[in-house]
């Protein structure tokens, strides 16, 4: 089996550990944490903190996934998957078996496909996204980088969304809606027109409580 780092020892990583365990050797976490360095973590060893993958990687494990969830802001993620990918590791995706996903998705790198989940055609996934137990993505669908659906989202057909921005649980998006970058939709928000960059959006219908900046 090939080698492979996880980047991240929290709730999310269990259930990525679930999924790629019959298929990877997992050769131990890394993690920020202080706490949790040297001790096991869901039967897997955290050897310490991210400075130790470059000498992970001299030393012959290639192959990388950044395993954070819910961190608050997708631009943490997006931070440490390019210190991860300047490296020079390979992103492997973690897709369920337990998961439906048609012959003509397109999917990148270091993305997490969590059980339950249903992507239909003609749907593009680009880089580190996270599409989490339960959702349903319709066709024709584009998500774009560093972007994480939550649990039980629905997103309609030929929606799009954009870089870094955040679903959250049991969401609905109408078709053909556009969904600007950073952006963070509310827990059962129902999203019914275009939604432009940077913003929080909460409610059903959806609406705008607060510009990210401000």
């Amino acid at each position: 089996m090939d080698k492979v780092i996880l980047v991240g020892a929290g709730g999310h990583c269990k259930v990525v550990i679930d999924i790629l365990r019959n298929d990877y050797e997992i050769v131990g976490l890394t993690d920020i944490d202080k706490t949790k360095h040297d001790k096991k973590f869901y039967g897997i060893n955290v050897l310490g903190d991210d400075t130790l993958l470059k000498d992970l990687y001299k030393k012959g494990i290639k192959k990388a996934l950044v395993t954070l969830g819910s961190v608050g802001d997708n631009l943490y993620r997006e931070k440490l998957f390019n210190y991860v990918r300047h490296i020079g590791f390979d992103f492997i995706n973690a897709i369920s078996s337990r998961s439906i996903i048609a012959d003509s998705v397109k999917l990148g790198i270091g993305n997490m496909i969590m059980e339950g989940t249903i992507i239909n055609a003609d749907t593009k996934i680009e880089n580190n996204v996270i599409i989490n137990t339960g959702t349903i993505i319709e066709h024709d669908c584009y998500i774009e980088k560093h972007v994480h659906i939550s649990t039980g989202a629905r997103l309609a057909g030929g929606v799009k969304v954009g870089e870094g921005s955040f679903i959250g649980i049991g969401s609905t998006v109408i078709q053909g809606v556009n969904i600007g970058k950073n952006v963070t939709i509310g827990a059962g928000t129902v999203i019914i027109q275009d939604i432009p960059d940077n913003v929080v959006v909460v409610g059903v219908p959806g609406k705008i409580i607060k510009y990210k900046g401000d």
